[in-house]
């Protein structure tokens, strides 16, 4: 179970992209009144990123977590389930 949760981690992990820079998007569409879809454009971009860290960040942890490197902690094992199972990880559902 844990060589293929290690490796569906890694793969996730290679395909994540990276974060949106969100500086390049406000320069190309700027945040105005008369445009709100710029707005919302900027907002939803801004919750994304938020997500493609938590996901990063945790299956980095389960990956140092299956090395021994840092404790295994309840959100952790969840997470190791959830992959394996093949559900959506409850944390990465929350954000």
């Amino acid at each position: 179970a844990e060589e293929v949760v290690e490796h569906m981690a890694r793969a996730l992990l290679e395909k994540l992209p990276d974060n949106f820079d969100l500086e390049k998007v406000q320069d190309r569409w700027p945040v105005l009144y008369e445009d709100s879809m710029n707005t919302v454009l900027h907002q939803e971009l801004i919750r994304f990123n938020r997500l493609l860290s938590v996901v990063r960040e945790s299956l980095q942890n389960i990956l140092k977590a299956l090395k021994g490197f840092v404790l295994m902690s309840t959100d952790l094992e969840r997470l190791s389930l959830d992959m394996f199972d093949g559900r959506l990880p409850a944390m990465w559902a929350k954000k």
